[in-house]
C-alpha cells in the first residue's frame, strides 16, 4: 500500500469589495512525499500578464460586463486520480472525529498538494470549455474564446488562472456560463468586481475597468521597498482601461 502524509492549513481570504474576510481551513496532501513525484506530469500553463490586459481591454471595448468566479474545492471537481497503484493518505491530525485510529484516506481525486493536481485540473477545464464551444487561443492556452458559427465574430472570452475565471460576452456566452453554474460548485460568482492574479478589478458604469495591486503589494510581498521605489509605486499602482 502506497501512503503519504498530509497537513492542514488555515488561510484568510479578503475580498476587494470590503466585506468581512473569510477564514478557511484547507487539507493538503504531502505531494513531496508522493512516490510517483517524478513520473507524473507536474506542469500546467499559466496565463500571461499581457493576455490579462488584452482580455480586460476586450471587455471594456465591447461593453461586456465583467464576470468573476472561482470554483469551490476545484481539484475535487476534476477528473479522477490516474496512478498505477492505489494511493492513500494519513489524516492531517490524530483523533479526527468519526475516524478510527490507524485509518487512512483513499485518494480518488487529484487533491490539493499532489504535484499533478494543477495539470489534471487544467485538462479537465480544457475539455469542459471545448465541449461548450470555446477554443483556446493559439497565443495563450489559458484564454478561451467563443466565436459565432461562421467564425466571424467574437462572442465571449474566458481567462483562466487555476480555479479563478474572468469572463465576459454576449447573451450566448452568458447562457453558457449559467449552464456551467448548474453543473459545478462555485465559491464566488460576482459581476463588476473581482481579484485575479493579484489584481483587484473594478468595472465602472461606462464599462471601463480599474486595476489595482495595492492589496497584493501591501499584504503579499515580504520585500522591503526603498522609499523612492515606494513613491513611484504609489503613483503607478492604479491603471484604468477605457473603451
Amino acid at each position: 500500500m502506497i501512503r503519504i502524509s498530509s497537513k492542514k492549513e488555515q488561510v484568510l481570504h479578503c475580498s476587494p469589495t470590503g466585506i468581512p474576510c473569510k477564514a478557511k481551513s484547507r487539507w493538503i496532501a504531502r505531494g513531496d512525499k508522493d512516490p510517483d513525484l517524478f513520473s507524473v506530469c507536474a506542469s500546467s500553463p499559466v496565463i500571461h500578464q499581457d493576455t490579462i490586459m488584452l482580455g480586460l481591454q476586450v471587455l471594456a471595448s465591447k461593453h461586456w460586463r465583467m464576470h468573476s468566479v472561482d470554483f469551490s474545492q476545484a481539484f475535487m471537481q476534476g477528473d479522477g486520480l490516474q496512478r498505477d497503484q492505489p494511493l492513500f493518505c494519513e489524516p492531517p491530525v490524530k483523533d479526527l472525529p468519526g475516524v478510527q485510529p490507524g485509518s487512512f484516506i483513499h485518494i480518488c481525486k487529484t487533491v490539493y498538494g499532489l504535484v499533478d493536481a494543477p495539470f489534471r485540473w487544467n485538462r479537465h477545464l480544457d475539455k469542459l470549455f471545448k465541449s461548450m464551444g470555446y477554443e483556446p487561443s493559439l497565443l495563450d492556452a489559458c484564454c478561451y474564446m467563443l466565436h459565432s458559427e461562421d467564425n466571424s465574430t467574437l462572442e465571449g472570452i474566458i481567462m483562466v488562472a487555476t480555479d479563478d475565471l474572468i469572463s465576459g460576452g454576449n447573451l450566448r456566452h452568458q447562457n453558457l456560463m449559467e449552464e456551467m453554474k448548474q453543473k459545478n460548485k462555485f465559491g464566488k460568482w460576482e459581476y463588476d468586481v473581482g481579484r485575479f492574479c493579484g489584481k483587484d478589478l473594478q468595472q465602472h458604469k461606462d464599462y471601463s475597468i480599474s486595476i489595482s495591486q495595492r492589496y497584493y503589494a501591501e499584504n503579499k510581498s515580504n520585500a522591503k521597498i526603498e522609499s523612492i521605489v515606494q513613491r513611484d509605486f504609489q503613483m503607478a499602482h492604479h491603471v484604468r482601461l477605457n473603451k
